[in-house]
């Protein structure tokens, strides 16, 4: 008779740190709720600061034009009398719709400053508010043929911008795609001189029609008397070419291209393209080409994908890109698109109208404009108003761009932040033009040389108030102390991430990583340091940002010296074996053998099947399995036992276990996960007590042990 069984095993350390004493517990501090103020006083507080920081950033000082006869309209406190005498201005009238008098004109005279002149005035005493006396305009739409099958402009509020804001500063948005056809009339005086990566030259001609399709949705030419209207009137577009004509692209051609439009200065690069990274880690050629894009400060906009997935899509996923999911004309999430955690903002993606070459093997092509839907349509959308953006904030960088749009995204439901369809919502470019920056002054630090102080003992709140924003606190050990950090009332929609960080001039001399992955979830950790300065860096995976504070808190409690003496650690490794019987033979016992030496055996049989648990030393790696049978006779078979992690360095003072991956896997402390682990990884534990267990389990078997598949012969006891 031949029995044969299956060994399922898991292979991982038991670590123990052992103390004659039990480790201190800190009490947790709860975070005090803020008083709630009337919901209307609310509003109106945060109307008058919202107006104050839009005057502290002279959005009008370049409006002049836009004011009526240099006049400011004061609405006046109860009952209180304004002075125009006092500010050399001319009173002009009483408004009369306004019985109580409370409403006034004045006009300040040519000869003196007209923003100075605001600016007292808004400070007065019997001044409620006081603002500037616009001009109002009929609502113009341009003259352009097909503007009106443009739907999605009305959506985003696009008439409302070309009324209002007049863009300053020139702007150049690269189009990395299939090229562009420069010759199309609705284009002429846009495009730039480009280059052609497929081909190898300075022809970046599209023969595909994808990139002059996302060209057109830019940057065509506005009030032309032709064709359609682009997103913005004063940006150029660069061409360059990286995808060929049947529209398929290589890492490389993008990697090339990102770094060309560095090299030309471009203040937007608009990828719609994306793939999905066939290996266990993201495309890192992208991602540095990207990051060098960041720090010169351009803004990347890239589509999220048309697969109806949640599937990581390159280069959207990165968290400096702004990823975009489309929408339907119901303000929802087009059916093709692509969602997830990565998504930051929506735009219309469905039946876009836009510019393609004339011999385009394209559907509904009329006089050179088709419509297409897909994200790579609602990316350019984002693309234009960063480009409209950056025309008149110039100082602006990647993070405030993005954080205008985000913020002023139009949502159903307003009270839901951010979501993994739509993100922060579907872009409103009106409203992102009308945003000023939040006043960032008490917020912590970007910088260890700007960390706000954090006290043993006292929780602080603060937030992620924009994409980017880095937080760095800092606090002090005077001897050597086990010290409990805690990050706690994560945002829902935020993933935090946080480092525990001593330098030594520049350099980082202690780093401990905090990340326990996943949206709202808090980061805790205890660990002994030794005495010096430390920082803890927090900020968000996705680069998304939240309304409401995080708290943290930090508890230090000092270690007596002949308490971390009495330390010590005992590693023991631990080895499950499942097995069961192929045919209907009852088992008797299971041994584990080393050498004929029987090292483990089990009792725990249920019939045909049997579990058997070995914890102790191994001295090698090839052993053998027997299986007795009920009537006496047993089976053998060899198996290769692999630890599925080493210990790399260890220190018992400390509670310091640096281990190293053996194969991929999961890390788990306590039965909690921790992260995932690749081969040859390395990953330190720090503050190990002695009720802590640490495991690796093997994400697959492959690698980690080769057991025998059966076994041949049942032999009869001697």
């Amino acid at each position: 008779m031949i029995i044969s069984f299956v060994l399922l095993l898991q292979c991982f350390y038991i670590v123990e740190i052992v103390y004659t004493a039990d480790t201190a517990r800190f009490n947790t501090l709860q975070f005090q709720n803020k008083i709630k103020k009337d919901f209307l006083y609310d509003k109106m507080l945060h109307y008058q600061k919202y107006y104050q920081r839009l005057l502290q950033n002279n959005r009008h000082n370049a409006g002049m034009t836009k004011v009526y006869n240099r006049q400011i309209i004061i609405k006046l406190r109860n009952r209180e009398i304004f002075d125009a005498d006092k500010y050399d201005c001319i009173m002009v009238k009483y408004l009369s719709q306004f019985e109580d008098g409370s409403h006034i004109i004045v006009k300040v005279p040519q000869n003196q400053d007209f923003q100075k002149t605001l600016s007292q005035i808004q400070k007065d005493p019997a001044v409620e508010f006081a603002e500037p006396d616009y001009i109002f305009k009929i609502q113009k739409t341009p003259n352009d043929t097909y503007f009106f099958s443009q739907w999605y402009l009305s959506k985003i509020r696009m008439p409302e911008v070309w009324d209002r804001f007049t863009e300053q500063k020139s702007t150049v948005v690269a189009v990395i795609d299939t090229g562009v056809d420069y010759t199309h009339p609705d284009l002429q005086g846009k495009v730039l001189p480009g280059i052609d990566l497929v081909n190898g030259d300075n022809d970046p001609m599209d023969d595909n029609g994808h990139g002059t399709h996302v060209a057109g949705i830019i940057a065509a030419v506005t009030d032309n008397g032709i064709g359609i209207a682009g997103i913005t009137n004063n940006a150029k577009i660069l061409p360059i070419k990286a995808g060929d004509k049947n529209g398929n692209f290589t890492v490389s051609s993008v990697v090339e291209a990102i770094l060309y439009a560095i090299s030309q200065n471009v203040d937007v690069i608009n990828l719609s393209l994306g793939g999905y990274s066939s290996s266990n880690l993201p495309l890192m050629s992208i991602i540095d080409a990207i990051t060098q894009a960041y720090q010169k400060g351009i803004v990347v906009v890239a589509a999220a994908g048309n697969d109806a997935t949640d599937e990581w899509t390159f280069p959207a996923a990165i968290p400096s890109v702004i990823a975009v999911s489309a929408t339907a004309t119901d303000e929802n999430r087009a059916k093709f698109s692509n969602f997830g955690s990565y998504i930051d903002i929506a735009a219309p993606g469905v039946n876009i109208l836009s510019t393609i070459i004339t011999n385009a093997d394209y559907d509904n092509v009329k006089d050179g404009y088709t419509t297409e839907s897909g994200t790579s349509m609602a990316a350019p959308i984002v693309s234009g108003i960063a480009a409209l953006l950056k025309s008149i904030h110039p100082d602006w960088g990647p993070d405030e761009i993005e954080w205008a749009m985000e913020l002023s995204a139009y949502r159903k439901d307003p009270s839901i932040l951010w979501d993994e369809y739509l993100g922060y919502g579907r872009v409103d470019a009106y409203a992102a033009l009308s945003q000023v920056l939040p006043d960032l002054s008490q917020d912590a630090g970007d910088t260890p040389s700007t960390a706000k102080k954090i006290a043993p003992f006292r929780p602080i709140t603060e937030k992620i108030d924009k994409p980017g924003d880095d937080d760095f606190f800092v606090f002090d050990v005077k001897t050597t102390s086990n010290v409990h950090i805690k990050i706690s009332n994560v945002p829902s929609n935020l993933d935090v991430v946080g480092w525990v960080r001593k330098y030594s001039g520049d350099t980082v001399v202690y780093n401990y990583e905090m990340d326990n992955i996943g949206f709202g979830k808090s980061e805790e950790t205890t660990l002994t340091l030794d005495p010096g300065q430390y920082y803890i860096w927090i900020y968000d995976f996705f680069n998304h940002w939240a309304n409401s504070p995080y708290t943290i808190e930090v508890d230090v409690q000092p270690i007596d010296a002949s308490y971390q003496k009495k330390m010590e650690v005992v590693i023991t490794n631990q080895i499950i074996f499942d097995i069961k019987l192929s045919e209907n033979v009852a088992i008797k016992s299971v041994e584990l053998l080393d050498d004929q030496q029987v090292i483990a055996s089990t009792q725990d049989i249920k019939g045909t099947t049997a579990t058997m648990v070995y914890q102790g030393e191994l001295s090698k790696t090839s052993y053998q399995i027997r299986v007795w049978s009920m009537d006496g006779r047993f089976g053998t078979a060899s198996v290769q036992i692999q630890p599925s992690m080493k210990i790399v360095d260890m220190d018992a003072s400390k509670g310091l276990l640096k281990i190293k991956a053996v194969v991929n896997g999961k890390l788990y402390k306590n039965g909690q996960y921790v992260r995932s682990m690749i081969k040859d990884e390395e990953y330190t534990f720090e503050g190990l007590t002695s009720d802590d267990i640490v495991q690796l389990i093997p994400t697959e078997a492959e690698g980690l042990i080769t057991p025998a598949t059966s076994i041949k012969q049942l032999e009869e006891s001697k």
